[in-house]
């Protein structure tokens, strides 16, 4: 599994990316926003998290949301957007590589280009689950994980994926 992590200026996802499904979103108890989830044109499932030290219980129900999307829809890739997290996550790296990411790459799932926040301890959780995620997927063929700084850069390696 090969991780990527240039050093650029963020740029989010260009506006005029258009997208082929309603923005879904998950809220917190205090109406807070966990992620929001939407399909662009290419197939490629789009998921922006937030929040300040997110919890392994919250990170279970953001990821509900895209196994719901894998499910319904069959996305083979995944930008996953953590600009707006800070703090560490860290407790759900082990859930996230014994659970989540085995399902998701039975349900289709072979690339993921993960877009780094700028807060220390998020990045550092972000290549901690990058190193984890090495033993899940038997070849790089098979699941690959990049860390980008830059969302264009992200969203242009997934589409190179997507040919």
């Amino acid at each position: 599994m090969e991780t990527e992590c240039p050093r650029a200026p963020k740029i989010g996802i260009p506006q005029n990316n258009p997208m082929t499904m309603e923005k879904k979103t998950v809220r917190r108890e205090d109406e807070s926003i966990l992620i929001e989830a939407q399909i662009d044109s290419n197939n490629i499932l789009i998921a922006n998290w937030m929040g300040v030290n997110v919890p392994l219980e919250e990170v279970k129900m953001g990821c509900a949301l895209l196994m719901e999307v894998f499910d319904k829809h069959g996305c083979r890739l995944l930008y996953n957007d953590n600009r707006q997290v800070s703090g560490s996550w860290d407790d759900s790296n082990e859930w996230l590589a014994e659970v989540f990411f085995p399902e998701a790459i039975s349900k289709g799932l072979r690339r993921m280009a993960h877009v780094l926040s700028d807060d220390l301890f998020t990045e550092l959780s972000a290549e901690f689950m990058a190193e984890n995620l090495e033993t899940v997927a038997a070849s790089p063929d098979v699941f690959q994980v990049r860390l980008f700084r830059d969302g264009n850069e992200a969203l242009q390696w997934l589409r190179r994926q997507a040919v």
